[in-house]
């Protein structure tokens, strides 16, 4: 499998697995819909109901509603992206995730030009 990155003006903006032309795409397709990836925010959600973090200070359970929402946002459907899912396949968390870390990283390299500029 390969990357396949989409550039506008110099900017990728959008991650693709693809298989190379060795690759038996039925094959790829049938083991990425047996590697689904369960959204932890469904479970934590669970816990929560139950009680499991009712020993966390008003702090520490915000912060961790915090860390699983942005992990939630990993689990949109791509037809409407309001919609969060149960679970997704292993490739399009990894390509959300190069994504997300893109823009992380666009951030970074942005802010640290405009520090040195100052």
């Amino acid at each position: 499998m390969e990357l396949a990155l989409k550039y506008d003006n110099n900017r990728i903006t959008d991650v693709h697995i693809a298989p190379t032309k060795e690759e038996n795409v039925k094959q790829l397709y049938d083991l990425s819909q047996e590697l689904l990836i369960k959204n932890p925010a469904v479970e934590f959600a669970d816990k929560a109901k139950a009680g499991k973090f009712n020993t966390f200070s008003e702090d520490e359970y915000s912060y961790a509603i915090d860390e699983i929402a942005a992990i939630n946002q990993l689990f949109y459907c791509a037809d409407d992206g309001n919609k969060q899912l149960a679970e997704i396949n292993i490739f399009l968390l990894l390509e959300r995730l190069l994504l997300a870390y893109l823009r992380h990283i666009e951030i970074y390299i942005r802010d640290v030009k405009v520090f040195k500029r100052l």
